[in-house]
């Protein structure tokens, strides 16, 4: 039996010049390319393109329930993680430039996701902030102590893996 294999690939405004880079992701992948940053559920991989340091986030390849409904129904999570990491700048708040993603599917169903953004140097992961002391915290910027606060333009929320990490703020000089 024949499977048909569709993809979509998106670049982002200022980087379809990003597509040839894009399109290659699975081969990228298989090949091994780059530096291994997290191997888990999902993957993710350091590479580079056009002298740009790009983090790579490869997608688990879902259950068969899963694959039915982001085949169908739903939007990839790799489609997710780009869209909510424009969002988050369009707030105001500091998260890695999404660069596009890729998604595959296999006649109906779903089969597998990419997401890309620019390497950002976070020093925490959500995962470190439960963590910190709260002074520590505090440092990001001190009227902002609560943690689910802890997210403004001097702040940034890296979505691939999550994280948050000070910035300096564009009105300070």
């Amino acid at each position: 039996m024949h499977c048909l294999t569709r993809s979509h690939v998106h670049a982002g405004a200022d980087y379809r010049s990003f597509l040839p880079f894009l399109k290659r992701l699975p081969e990228a992948f298989a090949q091994q390319e780059g530096e291994l940053l997290y191997k888990g559920r999902n993957e993710l991989r350091l590479l580079r393109y056009q002298e740009v340091e790009l983090v790579v986030k490869a997608f688990q390849i879902p259950n068969l329930v899963n694959r039915i409904a982001y085949g169908l129904f739903r939007s990839s999570k790799a489609q997710r993680s780009f869209e909510y990491a424009e969002r988050l700048q369009q707030l105001g708040i500091g998260t890695p430039q999404p660069i596009g993603y890729y998604t595959e599917r296999k006649d109906l169903l779903f089969h597998r996701s990419y997401y890309v953004s620019r390497r950002s140097v976070c020093p925490y992961t959500f995962a470190d902030l439960s963590n910190l002391s709260p002074k520590r915290r505090l440092s990001c910027k001190p009227s902002l102590a609560p943690l689910p606060n802890c997210m403004s333009r001097d702040c940034c929320i890296k979505t691939t893996p999550v994280a948050i990490y000070s910035s300096p703020s564009p009105n300070r000089g």
